[in-house]
């Protein structure tokens, strides 16, 4: 009830302005919306349900970025739910030390529940399980064998890190070498 009216109404107010309708709430939680025309009934039942929705595992929302810590971004993915996105759940493309190297405050991000703590009031979220995971098809773009092409990323005693796709970065043996 609380997430629908809102601090001192002002949720419930606006929804009614923006829906052209007049919504009523019992004390038992049933909730009442009068309209003029089904358009502003519907818009103002889906942004009702979207308010009163319990998150889930795996679901993708769009939400914004409220705060940044040392260790991630919170982000506010329905009104008055945040959840957190761990620096080392921000990027598969590349290594993340700061999290405003990434994101904002007030930006809006597309995020995946990861997690749910219900005993610690906790929301883990994941940008990088957003946009997808880069090695989830990678037996269909690389074969054994096949000739690739890629950037040197790094170069150690026992080979060489060649950054072959955003996210796949793969080792060239010194013993794979040819002189």
């Amino acid at each position: 009830i609380g997430a629908i009216i809102g601090p001192g109404g002002k949720m419930i107010r606006a929804l009614q302005e923006e829906t052209n309708t007049k919504i009523d709430i019992q004390d038992d939680g049933t909730v009442y919306i009068a309209a003029i025309d089904g358009t502003g009934e519907a818009m103002a039942r889906e942004r009702i349900s979207a308010l009163t929705e319990t998150p889930q595992v795996g679901r993708i929302y769009t939400g914004k970025v409220v705060r940044i810590a040392d260790f991630g971004a919170f982000v506010e993915i329905q009104p008055g739910v945040e959840g957190l996105v761990h620096i080392s759940e921000m990027s598969y493309i590349q290594r993340v030390h700061k999290a405003q190297d990434v994101v904002q405050p007030g930006q809006s991000v597309t995020v995946v529940v990861k997690e749910i703590d219900m005993a610690k009031r906790r929301i883990g979220l994941s940008l990088r399980d957003a946009e997808g995971d880069p090695w989830s098809d990678i037996d269909q773009k690389f074969v054994k064998g096949q000739p690739v092409e890629g950037t040197v990323e790094k170069q150690e005693k026992f080979g060489i890190f060649v950054s072959l796709a955003p996210g796949i970065v793969g080792l060239l043996p010194k013993s794979a070498i040819s002189r």
